[in-house]
């Protein structure tokens, strides 16, 4: 199986997003994340680098 280019997460900053965000970096997919609020999509990122 391949993997795929990225994964693209919308609401990565809780609930299912994160959860799904922590799953894909931790198999170093490439990540596309996308949230509303900025401060936290911020520290995600941190977290997950």
């Amino acid at each position: 199986m391949t993997r795929p280019l990225y994964a693209l997460i919308t609401g990565a900053t809780s609930g299912i997003g994160l959860e799904l965000a922590r799953l894909f970096a931790a198999d170093a997919t490439p990540l596309l994340l996308v949230a509303r609020r900025h401060d936290r999509l911020i520290a995600i990122r941190d977290e997950l680098e």
